[in-house]
Order: C-alpha cells, then sequence, then structure tokens
C-alpha cells in the first residue's frame, strides 16, 4: 500500500533554526487524487518580494529564481525554491481548514523531534503556538517510548488531562526516514511500526480512533494472546462434499463468526468441538448428531498458534483434550429466553 505524503516546513523555527515538519498522508482512492492534490497546492500562497508564489512546481522555480539568480537549471531552481517556501502556521491551517476535500481525504501528522514540537519549548513564548500545532495534528511522528506513552495519555491523571486537552490521545507513527539505500526499512533503533488495520487508507484512518490498540512500536510484531489458546486454522477433508476440502484460517483476534442461518457456523463449532475432544455425543439437536449418517470419513485438523495440531475423524472416538469448551446452540437458547427458570 502506497500513501502519498506531503511534507512542509512551516514557520515559526524551532530553538535551533530549523522550520517545523507538518505532513499530510493523502487518501489515494480517488482517481483524480493527483489533480485534486494540485489543485489545493495551487491555491496555497507564500508572498516574497511583493510576489505571491503558489506551492506548485512552476510557481516554486519561479521563487528559487527569484531568491537565487545562480540557480538557472529547472532542478536548481525547484531545490531553492523548496527550500525557500515555508509559510506561517497560522496560514497553513487557515488554508488546510478551507479545502474541504483534501481536509475530509488526509491525515495531518506532525514531526515530534527537534525539527517538530521538540523544537518549541513548553517554557518559551511559543509554548501557545506549540499547543495549537499539536491540536491541529491527527498523530505524531516518533519512535521513542515516553513519547508515545505521552501522546496516549497513560504517565498520569495530569497527563491525560493535558493530552486531552490537546485533543488527544493521539497515535505516534514511526518508518525509516531513510535518506540512503542502505538504510531503507532499517529505522533507528529496530523501532518498526506495526499496525492493526486492513492495508487501506481508511484502516489507516482507524489509528485515529484507537491509538493504543491498533499502533505498536518495536522490533516485532506484538502479540497480545496465549498462542496455546488461539486456534489459527481449521481443515476439513473427506466429508462427502459437505465442505470444500481445504484449511480455514483464522485471524488470533477472531471472537465470533458471522453469518446467515444455514451457513454453517453451528457445523463448524460442532466439527471444533468433536476435534477439541469436547462435543456433546448425546445432544440429539446438535448439527454433527443430526447429521452423522452424511458425514462418515469426514476428517478435521485443528492448528493452534503454538505450533500443535490434532487430527481426528468421525468415525472414531474423539480425541482426549479439553482446549475447547463447547457451548450448544439449544443451550444456549434456553438460557438467554425469557422464560428459562433453570439455575
Amino acid at each position: 500500500m502506497l500513501v502519498p505524503n506531503i511534507e512542509f516546513r512551516i514557520t515559526p523555527q524551532t530553538k535551533d533554526g530549523k522550520a517545523i515538519n507538518i505532513h499530510l498522508l493523502v487518501c489515494p482512492d480517488d482517481p483524480n487524487h493527483e489533480d485534486l492534490k494540485l489543485q489545493a497546492l495551487g491555491r496555497l500562497s507564500w508572498e516574497y518580494g511583493s510576489r505571491n508564489y503558489s506551492c506548485l512546481p512552476p510557481q516554486l522555480m519561479d521563487l528559487g529564481r527569484a531568491y537565487d539568480p545562480n540557480a538557472t537549471s529547472e532542478k536548481a531552481a525547484l531545490r531553492v525554491g523548496v527550500k525557500q517556501f515555508k509559510i506561517d502556521f497560522s496560514h497553513f491551517k487557515a488554508w488546510y481548514e478551507s479545502e474541504l476535500w483534501l481536509k475530509r481525504n488526509s491525515i495531518v501528522v506532525v514531526a515530534a523531534g527537534e525539527d517538530g514540537l521538540s523544537g518549541l519549548s513548553k517554557d518559551s513564548g511559543w509554548a501557545a503556538t506549540r499547543d495549537e500545532i499539536s491540536r491541529f495534528a491527527d498523530a505524531i511522528f516518533s519512535g521513542r517510548p515516553g513519547e508515545r506513552d505521552f501522546w496516549l495519555g497513560t504517565k498520569s491523571d495530569e497527563n491525560r488531562r493535558e493530552v486531552e486537552k490537546l485533543r488527544g490521545p493521539k497515535p505516534c507513527l514511526h518508518g525509516c526516514d531513510a535518506h540512503s539505500l542502505n538504510t531503507l526499512f532499517q529505522p533507528a533503533e529496530d523501532r518498526s511500526c506495526w499496525i492493526k488495520a486492513d492495508p487501506t487508507f481508511e484502516g489507516l484512518r482507524q489509528i485515529l480512533f484507537e491509538p493504543e490498540d491498533r499502533v505498536h512500536i518495536g522490533p516485532t510484531r506484538p502479540d497480545y494472546h496465549d498462542r496455546a489458546r488461539v486456534l489459527a486454522a481449521v481443515t476439513v477433508r473427506d466429508s462427502n462434499e459437505w465442505f470444500e476440502d481445504g484449511a480455514l484460517l483464522l485471524n488470533s483476534g477472531l471472537v465470533s463468526v458471522i453469518g446467515p442461518k444455514g451457513s454453517g457456523k453451528s457445523a463448524l463449532a460442532d466439527l471444533i468441538s468433536y476435534a477439541a475432544g469436547s462435543f456433546p455425543t448425546d445432544d440429539d439437536a446438535t448439527f454433527l448428531n443430526r447429521a452423522r449418517d452424511h458425514l462418515a470419513g469426514t476428517r478435521v485438523k485443528l492448528e493452534w498458534a503454538d505450533g500443535r495440531s490434532v487430527d481426528a475423524s468421525l468415525d472414531e472416538e474423539q480425541p482426549e483434550t479439553s482446549d475447547v469448551r463447547y457451548l450448544s446452540q439449544s443451550f444456549v437458547e434456553r438460557l438467554c429466553s425469557q422464560d428459562y427458570k433453570g439455575d
């Protein structure tokens, strides 16, 4: 998945004389997104020498030549123009708020380091501006654990109140920021960024609503489950065409199987419970007991996330395991009915 990233350098400058880095991650779903971005950038302007220059390549080249007459080639002029085009934050914010398509289809990310929020001291005359930039941003570019804890508001009650004042909590994102080929895909200090979402822009947007649960920074992907208790795959074979032969892969966060009546939900639950040694063979209301004559020879294999597996046949005794607790559909219906008088 490729997400267009427009990086701006804006004022005020940091304590080290650097500009603040603000990024717009833009949704690429619209087939005309490139033209729409250029139209928006054409309406962002900066004044130099009594002339306004827009944020488009030809105008940036003109700015480069106006500032440095020695920048004669297009490449040199563009490089100078891009470097000099630094607009004020309030101007940038007003432009962004007025660009309705861009605002609906982008995520604002501000750097947290010395070329970002950390470059504006909380105790300086720029503290209020720092707060405004923080409120404006949807997410933060940082891989530091302490920075992430701060923006999630998990350090203390005071921290939580401060982050909420800044329109948080906010997710922290981190990339390799490669400036050479040998550092490509090699984030500093092995701080890889793991995002739990569909690989779409809408999936990426979900991190804004669940920043703590959907983003993890570290060398390996997070594992929140006891792998011995996670069912990774169910394979059914030789079922007389009641089921397709092959493995059904289950993700580790699965909590339910959804489908219309008759789509096989109960059948799947019955097969899993039988192979796991917990199926109630005396419950005549279950799918498996009613359909057993049609399923002669069917084999079921369960694979667990820790590497264990069990292979069972419906013609044989159930395996002697206790990895699953089975609640039949009829039992749940009785338990949940309004007139149920049991204990």
